[in-house]
């Protein structure tokens, strides 16, 4: 029922189940599961007024998964990535935090685009963006803040957990290669790091307003 609903877009009958289509701009997006068949045929209005409004919500995050996402790497676009470290080291003042960033950029990658093509610069792009996302924690932003260059933000981090995220980093990355067609190329990665302190006794943190530049810079 789930699969006919998904290419229908209209609610579908099953057995002891019903499937109601979410629904956004005249396509549907995903699927509302009714266990009970008979709960469809008596409240098929509210399913169908609830299902969207789910439709609607999930077109909105998928629009804005769009909006925030590089295409090449999988990772955060620029504006968004340092949105995200603003809002970190305020919330790193008011607790009386550490704060971390980690920038990277990939070593000569002109070179490696004039002799291999966009298509291999975009590889090695993608395949630091995945590695990038996998190491982290899930509550850590990566993005892409130029065009070999990523920015990692580690709100709570401080300069030992830094330093620890770097090595598991180069670990990953020494090993990095990407095929580009007769080549086997790879990888190599320039980092640096800034942490913004814990303050002392739990206290909260005062600098001044340049610390978001300083620290992405």
């Amino acid at each position: 029922a789930g699969a006919r609903a998904l290419q229908t877009a209209q609610p579908e009958p099953g057995e002891g189940a019903a499937a109601v289509p979410l629904c956004a701009g005249g396509r549907a997006i995903g699927v509302l599961l009714v266990d009970e068949a008979n709960h469809f045929a008596a409240d098929g209005e509210l399913l169908r007024a609830f299902a969207d409004q789910c439709g609607a919500a999930l077109r909105n995050v998928l629009l804005y998964s769009l909006a925030t996402t590089d295409a090449t790497t999988g990772t955060h676009i620029r504006s968004f990535v340092l949105q995200r470290l603003r809002q970190a080291v305020k919330a790193a003042h008011r607790r009386g935090e550490a704060c971390a960033v980690l920038r990277l950029d990939v070593d000569g990658f002109r070179a490696l685009n004039e002799r291999h093509g966009r298509a291999a610069g975009d590889a090695v792009l993608n395949a630091l963006g995945v590695m990038l996302r996998v190491v982290v924690r899930d509550t850590d932003i990566v993005g892409r803040c130029g065009a070999d260059e990523f920015l990692v933000v580690l709100p709570g981090t401080d300069a030992d957990g830094l330093r620890t995220v770097g090595r598991r980093l180069a670990e990953q990355w020494q090993w990095l290669t990407i095929d580009a067609g007769a080549a086997q190329v790879p990888v190599r990665v320039s980092m640096g790091g800034a942490c913004l302190p814990a303050a002392p006794d739990g206290g909260r943190i005062v600098v001044n307003g340049h610390e978001v530049h300083a620290l992405a810079e």
